[in-house]
């Protein structure tokens, strides 16, 4: 017997749903429960997270076109 089998043991009773008289954690009730915070959650990470991907996306242009003209700057000929 492994540590997870050992883990889930209850020798006063066994779930109705188990097979073959392997014991599970618990037996499923097919109640579902939502959390509506939880929800309000995932969702204001989702909008952080396409913030922070338009965010990187602006960065790395404003990069780029600063060293385009750093570069223009540097290896120019001079306008004297």
């Amino acid at each position: 017997m492994d540590l997870r089998q050992r883990r889930f043991q209850n020798p006063g009773r066994r779930s109705p749903s188990s097979k073959d008289g392997k014991e599970i954690a618990a037996p499923p009730t097919g109640k579902q429960a939502t959390i509506v915070s939880m929800l309000l959650a995932i969702f204001a990470m989702r909008v952080l997270e396409v913030m922070f991907f338009a965010g990187l996306a602006g960065s790395s242009i404003v990069v780029l076109i600063s060293f385009v003209e750093d570069g223009k700057e540097l290896f120019g000929k001079d306008e004297k």
